[in-house]
């Protein structure tokens, strides 16, 4: 069941790992502004 060669591999895993990226740092930004806003309303 080997079928993809090694360099596809990485790139699939290139390809998962940056979409991961762009998931947390969206994810880190939402938790932020959703802080930062419950924070300035009880201001």
């Amino acid at each position: 069941m080997n079928q993809f060669s090694e360099g596809e591999i990485t790139n699939w895993i290139a390809i998962y790992l940056a979409a991961a990226m762009c998931c947390a740092i969206a994810m880190a930004m939402s938790v932020f502004v959703t802080a930062h806003g419950l924070y300035r309303d009880k201001a």
